[in-house]
């Protein structure tokens, strides 16, 4: 929605020659059509809130100005548990079963000395 009337406004500028100035849309005008389209009102006060937070729009006492140009969602992250086509696995270490029998070993002369 803020982006529709972001666009119109722009389309407004240009017709009047003035395309370099900054496109404000007033925030009384978002919420009236976001109203109109049904959207809940607690849902424009998060996505307002969101898109501040995440500094996509600025707000003034009466405007909202879209900060260009608007970020996008965040680059995937670098996951470790994705599938990767690299070796992975023990190496140069005892095996599961030498590791944990000799952690019994220890645990049963640890009991002996006490």
């Amino acid at each position: 929605m803020l982006e529709r009337l972001h666009e119109e406004g722009a389309e407004r500028l240009a017709s009047q020659g003035r395309e370099g100035d900054p496109v404000k849309v007033a925030v009384d005008l978002w919420k009236r059509n976001c109203e109109i389209e049904d959207i809940p009102r607690q849902r424009f006060h998060d996505a307002k809130k969101t898109l501040a937070e995440r500094h996509q729009i600025l707000l003034d006492e009466t405007h909202v100005y879209l900060v260009r140009p608007v970020q996008g969602l965040p680059e995937p992250t670098d996951r470790t548990d994705e599938r990767s086509e690299a070796e992975s696995g023990q190496r140069g270490q005892e095996s599961d079963d030498n590791r944990t029998g000799t952690g019994r070993q220890e645990a049963s002369i640890d009991k002996g000395r006490t």
